[in-house]
């Protein structure tokens, strides 16, 4: 009976532990996509599948939340649709020399190591090798995280960040790196979450649940040892 009674126990623990993993969102599954459109030069916009809209017509005012998570444009002369390419790759924001960054602000990301997929491309002209770097705005420094990202139509150029040690809003951004080009595009950006200082729901449930399994388990053996006298 007590093996019966054990195994009943460690089922149920099992099941609902099962239960709240399926529950709780995992890492992998926190991922925002950002897809810059635009009328300019355009009638209508077209959004990447999967992909979250952006409406940069606005110009630097542009916005969309996702969830908690806010996006908008920074430092940008203006945008364009060329019509061409593939909905993540034809329309863009830019700025155009003196050393010009343009790019999103993001404001109330969860604390956690981040990867960035930053595109980057314009159809129609050359586009020249990008920096891409955070900017927090404040009076701590921008971080650059390369100097010579190769613009182009397929490929993003990827980083990782640690959101808990950054302002809350700050800018992931490109700049053009002096050559002949000058000229910085900003087509798109994907945030996915890689891991977290804060357990997950289903973590700390699952904590919860083994200790009222232990708890049970030596209420049990303890009544064993010590039984109460009949009268």
């Amino acid at each position: 009976m007590k093996i019966l009674n054990r195994a009943r126990l460690t089922l149920t623990t099992t099941c609902a532990a099962f239960a709240l993993c399926a529950a709780s969102p995992s890492f992998a599954s926190l991922i925002y996509r950002i897809d810059i459109d635009t009328t300019e030069q355009r009638t209508s916009i077209t959004t990447e599948s999967g992909w979250t809209s952006l409406d940069a017509s606005q110009g630097n005012n542009a916005t969309v939340t996702v969830g908690s998570v806010t996006f908008g444009v920074f430092s940008a002369a203006g945008s364009r649709n060329r019509g061409n390419s593939n909905a993540l790759m034809r329309d863009f924001i830019f700025d155009d020399g003196n050393a010009a960054a343009v790019g999103l602000t993001v404001s109330g990301l969860a604390a956690g190591i981040w990867e960035a997929a930053v595109y980057a491309w314009d159809a129609s002209f050359t586009v020249g090798r990008q920096i891409v770097g955070i900017s927090q705005f404040q009076s701590a420094p921008e971080t650059v995280f390369t100097s010579d990202f190769v613009a182009n139509e397929t490929t993003p150029y990827k980083f990782q960040f640690d959101s808990s040690a950054l302002i809350d809003g700050f800018g992931i951004f490109t700049r053009e790196n002096n050559d002949n080009s000058n000229r910085a595009r900003f087509n798109a950006l994907e945030l996915t979450l890689l891991s977290s200082p804060v357990p997950v729901p289903a973590t700390l449930l699952l904590v919860v649940l083994g200790l009222l399994g232990i708890g049970a388990r030596g209420t049990r053996i303890q009544s064993t040892r010590y039984p109460r006298l009949v009268r």
